[in-house]
């Protein structure tokens, strides 16, 4: 059911066990740390070893290692999964919706030289950059007297306040209120990329001061020119992280189980300094809750666990 090629390459990670595989040993890890500290503390008469707090903190650092490695690949998997919110935006005529057409293969937008023929917000999902981006075509940008327009004005300031991409357009005629535009983009949430536009009428003219504001190309609606390099900065944004043939989460139920589960080390490795008990009872909260994931029973695997790593209790 994948969309486009890097989710299927994420898809076919977790069908090949990338996922388990790295949750099975985060699992592996906590159950070696309890079971040591538990046979420690229930069987004090055997000759299982002193259990050293350095030990115990390094085999934790281990473990919240991969705890939050898969943590911090839930960002990229979402916007796999999800896409990238993106919006496009710009003055009247900078060719936004020509760029909406050459995005979607397609005419999408209706494209004239009449300024303000786009009044409402435009919506297609395109694959750019080997990232799949839910893009908002808007209306253009300015002072209107025209009450339809204000509308269109209005929604399309609201669409780069929700992006989590924007695509600030320009044409070959750079204006001081391009210079504001781009000064509002910036100050979105949202990542900028600012999209110098028309390329093919004024190859050559000088960008402004402020183009360095942000990553910015000069580009051609009309033929292409320069949208490779855009794409490139798209896939570094937001695919950077992805592992080549790793695991990345994609689930938000397994994400937020992870979540908890690194709190739970956090406070185990703070719990350093009081008895082997205390730790346990983090460890095995931590257990508890990569059981919820992979649908194992805590208890008896531990109790597994020590009578099989260890000659206890005979």
């Amino acid at each position: 059911d994948a969309e486009y090629a890097t989710a299927a390459r994420t898809a076919m990670s977790e069908l090949d066990g990338s996922v388990g595989n790295a949750i099975l040993k985060i699992h592996n890890q906590l159950l070696a740390i309890t079971a040591k500290l538990l046979a420690y503390v229930d069987y004090p008469d055997d000759e299982i070893g002193e259990v050293s707090t350095e030990e115990i903190g390094q085999l934790l650092d281990q473990s919240l290692k991969s705890v939050s490695d898969l943590c911090d690949s839930y960002g990229t998997g979402k916007v796999i999964r999800e896409g990238v919110r993106t919006a496009l935006c710009g003055r009247p005529n900078v060719g936004k919706s020509s760029l909406m057409n050459r995005f979607s293969g397609c005419d999408r937008s209706i494209v004239t030289d009449i300024a303000g023929t786009t009044r409402d917000t435009m919506e297609e999902s395109v694959v750019f950059g080997g990232v799949k981006l839910l893009l908002t075509d808007t209306a253009g940008i300015r002072d209107t007297d025209d009450t339809v327009e204000k509308i269109g004005v209005a929604r399309a300031r609201s669409e780069m306040e929700k992006a989590q991409l924007i695509f600030c357009v320009f044409g070959d005629q750079i204006t001081e209120e391009d210079r504001r535009l781009a000064e509002e983009a910036l100050q979105c949430p949202g990542k900028t990329l600012f999209l110098f536009n028309k390329s093919d009428l004024s190859p050559e003219s000088p960008l402004p001061f402020w183009a360095s504001s942000a990553p910015c190309f000069r580009v051609s609606a009309v033929t292409g020119a320069g949208l490779s390099d855009a794409e490139q900065a798209v896939k570094t944004i937001f695919l950077t992280d992805l592992p080549v043939g790793g695991a990345v989460i994609t689930n938000s139920r397994q994400y937020q189980c992870l979540c908890r589960v690194k709190t739970a080390l956090q406070r185990a490795k703070e719990n350093l300094s009081l008895t082997p008990d205390v730790i346990v009872s983090d460890l095995e909260e931590a257990l508890a809750v990569v059981g919820e994931i992979t649908g194992q029973t805590v208890s008896e695997t531990v109790i597994h666990e020590i009578f099989s790593r260890f000659c206890v209790g005979k």
